[in-house]
């Protein structure tokens, strides 16, 4: 697999890593909820060896609604879904599923990491600039809004197909519901606690955030040596602004009397720019999937699923490398694309999160 040049792992090499200790059948689920580590966690499969299927193979097959349908045998008999031995991010999570996961695969581990609940409700609202996360429908089932949802629907107060496109603004907010949510996410963990506690507390390894040692202890969950300089993002970096620039203080000129007698020149109209096309955003998604993207920092990676930042992306990545739809666009070698990519245009993309974020956060007050 091709790992980004700026992997957020410290010291890290091929003789520190030793790999999984699954075999066969045995497969481990993350079923912490959203917002709580399941991207730092899959990192850590990727890194240690496992082979992880996270939200782009989720996207990819459409397990959200495979579970919203209660259809888990087109999940289970997915070719990625038989491939993969380690799997983070939904249909994981929601609810109940994780009994289905127990008994239908008896040799599976299972991880939960948990986080302080007003900190969680916080890092769901700054994800989503206060719209719920993902499509309405499933978010509403895994959050208990499901007669919310249908009373709008049925009203005529809500665009079901906008409502279920990933990352546009949504009818349905969770802002001001912060009560209800942190209910639900600790109903989630204690729940999850109390099954396993039940049945076979072995198979559950659970973590909170806030731990140094987080990642030593699950690597011994795992029978894995995890070095202890072993750091992964978790969501704590704030991209760094860059200071404008002084201007140099320009004597004032004085202006030139025009004499009466010659009229003033009229200006020309400036032409409006053309705005360019813009590519098909599966670019996007692709090199998401051949792990492109892997370096950069949690919160940009989460963004990858609101349709403007992505539309927004693909438009800088056209400004900045035009060759690269047109070569994607003819299957050509992804892995050369990459290299001759600038290594800057990364660091580029932090820089634009913010102004992304603060301009998004102001349109969706300015429509409540």
């Amino acid at each position: 697999m091709m790992m980004g040049p700026n992997l957020p792992v410290t010291s890290v090499g091929k003789n520190d890593v030793k790999g999984s200790a699954l075999t066969g059948e045995e497969k481990i689920f993350c079923i912490s909820m959203q917002r709580t580590g399941t991207t730092s966690v899959g990192r850590f499969f990727k890194v240690f060896g496992f082979r992880w299927a996270g939200w782009p193979t989720t996207h990819k097959n459409d397990w959200g609604n495979a579970w919203y349908d209660g259809d888990y045998e087109r999940i289970f008999s997915s070719k990625d879904f038989r491939l993969a031995n380690a799997f983070e991010d939904g249909p994981w999570f929601c609810p109940g599923f994780y009994k289905i996961l127990y008994h239908r695969f008896p040799k599976a581990k299972f991880i939960l990491f948990t986080r302080d609940p007003d900190a969680w409700f916080q890092s769901m609202i700054n994800h989503s600039c206060g719209n719920v996360i993902g499509r309405s429908r499933n978010h509403c089932k895994i959050y208990r809004r499901e007669l919310e949802y249908f009373d709008l629907l049925h009203a005529g107060k809500l665009d079901e197909a906008m409502e279920n496109v990933m990352g546009c603004e949504k009818t349905m907010k969770i802002e001001g519901l912060s009560e209800h949510y942190k209910a639900i996410y600790r109903l989630h963990n204690i729940e999850v606690n109390d099954f396993f506690e039940k049945h076979n507390p072995e198979r559950l390894h659970t973590a909170t955030l806030e731990d140094p040692d987080k990642w030593q202890k699950l690597g011994r969950f795992l029978s894995i040596k995890v070095p202890l300089t072993y750091a992964c993002h978790e969501n704590k970096s704030v991209p760094k602004s860059v200071p404008k620039p002084v201007p140099k203080s320009v004597p004032k000129s004085v202006p030139k009397p025009v004499p009466k007698s010659v009229p003033k020149p009229v200006p020309k109209p400036v032409p409006k720019p053309v705005p360019k096309p813009v590519p098909n955003l599966y670019i996007i998604d692709r090199l998401l999937s051949r792990g492109y993207f892997d370096d950069l920092p949690d919160e940009i990676i989460d963004l990858f699923t609101d349709y403007d930042f992505k539309r927004l992306l693909v438009l800088f990545l056209n400004e900045k490398k035009q060759f690269l739809v047109e070569e994607l666009a003819r299957e050509m070698d992804t892995v050369k694309l990459m290299k001759d990519i600038n290594i800057d245009l990364k660091s580029r993309i932090n820089d634009e999160v913010m102004t992304f974020r603060e301009k998004n956060c102001k349109r969706a007050n300015n429509h409540q």
